[in-house]
């Protein structure tokens, strides 16, 4: 998985690598954009479509009598093929909750798919209900108040989300091996990220990554993963983590199990698009000198 951490708008993982500054004008976020209120939210008419079109696919096929697990992996078929691009939520000038299904990277795949499978669960079909939920998820107590307010970091995503209800860390006690965390990637870099225009935000983003950095974390070693896997349920969300300084979570996707294999459906940046890992998740991460194991958690509500 490449790595460019010193373009603009690269998020933090690396799942989403941004596009060269030449090729931003292609990324068509905006076109036909029907804004929910001039200052949350942006998102295109194909947006719409698509979002309808899987939860009233839900309901129809009464998706809802099934376990989230599953619902989770039914709804990420449907987005299978999808576009991958990196720094998605990147391309406004201002914080706004962006809402693009015909692009998406590693974390806002896992973002939609959680979104719409609470959804279905819950066997709502109207789009306002997906913009409220994805809000809820995706940012510090469902508020948008700037650039800091977003769960940047995924493993403050994971925090935010179990303190809220929605998700179970599972990572404890399934191996309950400790993982250290030190993040300083936003900070030190903090001139690449065009939204930390001021002192008193960057402050902001330093207080919050020594808060995250405080919390204790589990996961599971890499080398580890298959001795573990019959405990990692269908539609877990898999946080891959790294090695790299300054960062802890290098990918994001959903366990899925295929002929005795543990696979990952994911967001690649390799494959430019949504898929299903030809290799087994332990095959993946040790073919990769950066990745170093997983940490599991599943959705709740």
């Amino acid at each position: 998985m490449q790595l460019l951490l010193l373009f603009p708008f690269f998020l933090f993982f690396w799942c989403t690598t941004p596009p060269k500054p030449m090729e931003q004008s292609a990324i068509n976020i905006s076109t036909n954009l029907l804004p929910i209120n001039e200052i949350d939210a942006i998102y295109s008419e194909s947006d719409v479509l698509k979002v309808t079109e899987i939860l009233e696919k839900g309901k129809k096929n009464a998706w809802y009598k099934k376990e989230l697990g599953e619902i989770i992996l039914l709804v990420g078929n449907e987005l299978l093929g999808t576009e991958y691009v990196g720094g998605i939520l990147d391309k406004n000038k201002s914080e706004q909750l962006t809402i693009n299904l015909s692009a998406l990277d590693c974390v806002t795949f896992v973002e939609s798919c959680s979104s719409l499978s609470s959804l279905i669960k819950s066997e709502k079909t109207d789009f306002e209900s997906f913009t409220t939920e994805l809000k809820k998820i995706r940012y510090r107590n469902g508020v948008i108040e700037s650039y800091a307010s977003r769960l940047h970091y995924f493993s403050d995503w994971l925090y935010e989300n179990e303190k809220s209800g929605k998700i179970k860390q599972l990572s404890a006690e399934i191996a309950n091996t400790p993982y250290a965390v030190n993040l300083f990637i936003m900070s030190q870099n903090h001139t690449k990220y065009p939204l930390i225009n001021s002192d008193s935000l960057l402050q902001v983003i330093q207080e919050k990554e020594k808060e995250i950095s405080a919390r204790k974390y589990f996961y599971i070693p890499e080398n580890e993963i298959n001795k573990y896997k019959k405990l990692i349920p269908d539609g877990a969300i898999i946080a891959i983590t790294t090695n790299f300084k300054g960062i802890e979570i290098a990918h994001t996707g959903f366990a899925i199990h295929q002929n005795g294999e543990l696979r990952l459906m994911h967001a690649s940046s390799k494959s430019k698009k949504v898929e299903i890992s030809e290799l087994s998740l332990e095959n993946m991460l040790l073919a990769n000198k950066s990745q170093t194991g997983i940490m599991v958690s599943k959705l709740l509500k």
